[in-house]
């Protein structure tokens, strides 16, 4: 029975269990578990973030769009599905070891090929280059193979190293971590070192397949002058970088050669990103406008006791770090102590200026060959480390709640920035929630340019659409490892052909559906299940979403929804379908492609929904299409004005239908006992299609022509062999070195003796015979065939000739 109610009063409202929105769980490198994203601000829906951005040396390549999109990826996820508001900075870093050794090597190499002229000079000094390197190199394996075999040796007695365990604190709030006992650091350590080894491998084969290019090239070079030269420098470009830098490098005095080496390729990173599709962040912060800031983040931890100064040069006290109170070591702890690890991307890392081997350097005294500021230390420059925590401190402060970056960034870099940043504010946690990125495989190693075994973003975008490598991360995990490769592409590109083709079917049934007034609105079971089917995959995209932002799962639940749809479309009558229910289906769909960046609208019902025409006037927009129409209309009045067949017309029709068409982006579809269907697609997909259908048809042409230009052959081989006079079979026959089989024969013309005089046996004689029996039937047989057809066999001698052009022609 109802509660009764006074009047003028309201009844009593029961909220809801379950009604207050979760938040997503994230992967924290800090906790190494999922953990609750919590922000500040109304709710703690507001995020400040820092992501580690580019070191603009050279081009940036798949692994690097893998990171930056994998990160847009999720932001758009917290922004536009979660509705957190981001404050988003990246950093673009232009000064470190690598940008000055490249931007070095690069300015020498060219003042080398400007001068060299004599290709013999040129060979010897790669030669004597490649001498010093792959002995070097093939000592650095060795050195690391010791290593592991050492570790692997001493694990059963090897301590167990702690690793750090945060628990959740406020924003700004400093605490101790609580200690967790590892019993897997040695062999995380081996793992790290076995990979090590596997990397220099290659970059030892790299230099022997150089030296084997070289000597290919050297006979051509050496014999073409200053051209041979140039071409030999551009060979052995690499090993005569390391040589010229060795021995003149820091004779490099201009300081623009580096500042103008970075921007080059910041700005190619930056066009990149823009094709990439790319949220831009908030701020961008670059080393070289934040120099002071740098500086005087560095004297703080001086003045804190957390640094010291050695001929000019700033060491990180990680010792001094440790009394002080604080953990060095939160998100690697097995790996501090590997050399081989902590010097990773730095350069002179083993210096005895250092007090202890784990110290990294904060600023670095000035060197002939490298860029330099000046300092209350004298002149030089930032370690690499130190740069972000400065930037990423002064913009955004004493606390980040989000730090991202590659898993390859976790030591050293990371693992140090924390460090100084710590010793900066004098706090225990200035990092919430750490985030990294997967590494992009190929091959089953990490794709790297040190490596060379990367494809450039531009590469890449020469055999695929941003949308389709965006799609190619969405359906991976983002803190798992992925291939890069055609297997991998081949499911991105499948995928998008699905999602486009559920959105044309969806389009083609709306627009066969009556106005909402006259259209059939009452749901039935079909309808019932479909809205079922919606909800599921709703609450399934969000329980994906919220763990880990788990977009491959995701995607999985919007192919079960997609699934639904095709099977309603099926069973409903054209023009039957409710179409609120369906529009509203598929806006769910285009909805999640648009928070995961695959899209750039959310009602168009499209996947190529960019805003072609945006800004033209209706005759611009309409023209390619009312000229296809009247073209079209043309070629019809006239094939019916001069009585053309049939077949002339519906190859007219096929024509709109396969080029006109295609190249509008519009497909002709047609259908048995129902209309044509049109849809909307992609002019450069069709027209890949349509060339792909062109090339099987021309191969199984080709392939049927073949097969008769053989039959053909064979023909004119048993006419030919037939047309020979009976009488001349024996009488002509010679051996291998030309000279007469025989040397007697009978009255029909059967040998009865070699060409030696010797008689013949019984059975060479019968077989003879037999052979003349069988050739006097075929001369009969031509000479029937001749009478009845003159000239056949110079006729089919003719034919062959006319399939073999048309074999070549298809080969073209």
């Amino acid at each position: 029975m109802a509660e009764p109610v006074a009047n003028g009063e309201l009844p009593r409202w029961t909220k809801l269990a379950g009604m207050e929105l979760s938040k997503p769980r994230v992967n924290n490198s800090l906790t190494n578990e999922k953990t609750v994203l919590e922000g500040s601000g109304p709710k703690g829906r507001r995020l400040t973030w820092y992501n580690c951005g580019p070191t603009v040396y050279d081009a940036a390549h798949v692994g690097h769009a893998r990171n930056y999109l994998t990160f847009d990826i999720i932001r758009r996820i917290l922004e536009d599905y979660f509705g957190y508001s981001i404050f988003y900075v990246m950093n673009v870093t232009d000064v470190d070891d690598k940008i000055i050794l490249k931007a070095r090597q690069n300015f020498l190499v060219e003042e080398y090929k400007a001068t060299a002229k004599d290709p013999n000079q040129v060979l010897e000094c790669i030669r004597e280059a490649l001498k010093t390197i792959i002995p070097k190199q093939e000592s650095k394996v060795r050195e690391l193979s010791k290593k592991i075999d050492l570790l692997t040796r001493t694990t059963p007695s090897a301590p167990p190293i702690d690793e750090p365990h945060i628990e959740k604190v406020g924003p700004g709030e400093c605490e101790e971590p609580t200690k967790v006992p590892s019993t897997s650091s040695v062999a995380k350590q081996l793992k790290e070192l076995e990979t090590a080894v596997t990397q220099e491998e290659l970059k030892l084969s790299n230099h022997i397949k150089l030296r084997e290019k070289v000597e290919g090239a050297a006979e051509a070079a050496l014999a073409d002058g200053a051209e041979g030269a140039a071409r030999l420098i551009d060979v052995g470009r690499d090993a005569l970088a390391l040589a010229l830098d060795a021995a003149i490098g820091i004779n490099v005095q201009d300081q623009m050669i580096f500042r103008s080496h970075a921007a080059k390729y910041e700005a190619e990173f930056f066009e990149d990103m823009e094709r990439l599709g790319w949220r831009k962040p908030r701020v961008v912060t670059r080393v070289t406008d934040y120099m002071s800031e740098v500086v005087a983040y560095v004297a703080k931890i001086v003045d804190r006791g957390l640094a010291y100064e050695a001929n000019g040069s700033i060491y990180f006290d990680t010792v001094a770090f440790r009394e002080a109170g604080h953990r060095y070591g939160k998100l690697c702890p097995w790996a501090v102590g590997t050399a081989e690890l902590a010097a990773e991307s730095e350069a002179n890392f083993a210096t005895s200026e250092k007090k202890s081997p784990n110290d990294f350097a904060l600023w670095k005294a000035s060197k002939g060959g490298e860029p330099f500021w000046p300092s209350p230390w004298g002149q030089g420059r930032p370690g690499w480390h130190i740069e972000c925590s400065a930037m990423a401190s002064d913009v955004i402060g004493d606390t980040v709640d989000i730090h991202t970056g590659g898993f390859d960034l976790k030591f050293p870099h990371h693992e140090n920035e924390l460090a100084q940043a710590e010793a900066h504010f004098g706090c225990h946690q200035w990092v919430n929630y750490f985030l990294h990125s997967g590494h992009l495989h190929i091959e089953g190693l990490k794709m790297s340019k040190s490596l060379k075994n990367f494809v450039t973003i531009r590469k890449a975008l020469e055999q695929y659409s941003a949308r389709q490598l965006r799609l190619l991360f969405v359906l991976s995990q983002w803190d798992k490892p992925m291939n890069y490769g055609d297997d991998a592409m081949r499911d991105a590109l499948s995928k998008e052909r699905d999602l486009r083709t559920f959105f044309q079917n969806v389009q083609v049934a709306l627009r066969e559906v009556p106005p909402p007034a006259e259209a059939d609105q009452r749901w039935g079971a079909d309808e019932k299940e479909m809205q079922t089917s919606i909800e599921e995959a709703e609450d399934e995209v969000r329980a994906r979403l919220e763990d880990n932002f788990d977009t491959p799962g995701a995607m999985s639940a919007l192919d079960k929804l997609m699934s639904a749809v095709n099977k309603y479309l099926r069973k409903a009558q054209p023009g039957k379908v409710r179409a609120f229910l369906l529009k509203d289906a598929a806006l769910l769909v285009e909805r999640i492609l648009y928070v995961f960046g695959l899209t750039t609208d959310q009602e168009s019902l499209s996947l190529d929904s960019e805003a072609a025409g945006a800004g033209a006037s209706k005759e611009q927009l309409l023209e390619p299409y009312l000229n296809a129409f009247a073209a079209f209309r043309d070629d019809i009045r006239s094939a019916a004005r001069e009585g053309k067949s049939k077949e002339t017309i519906l190859q007219a029709c096929d024509q709109v239908r396969d080029e006109t068409m295609v190249d509008l982006g519009v497909r002709l579809e047609d259908r048995v006992d129902a209309p044509s269907v049109w849809k909307l697609d992609d002019p450069e997909t069709m027209r890949k299609e349509r060339d792909a259908k062109k090339e099987a048809a021309d191969a199984a042409a080709k392939q049927k022509l073949e097969r008769k230009r053989d039959s053909k052959k064979k023909d004119i081989e048993k006419w030919t062999k037939a047309s020979v006079p009976p009488e001349g079979l024996f009488r002509n026959a010679r051996d291998a070195q030309g000279q007469p089989k025989y040397s007697a024969f009978n009255d029909e013309g059967v040998p009865t003796h070699d060409a030696a005089g010797k008689e013949l046996s019984t059975s060479a004689r019968k077989g003879a015979e037999k052979d003349m029996s069988k050739a006097r039937r075929g001369f009969q047989e031509y000479e029937k065939k001749e009478k009845e057809q003159p000239g056949f066999l110079a006729a089919l001698q003719e034919e062959v000739k006319e399939l073999i052009d048309q074999i070549q022609k298809l080969s073209r």
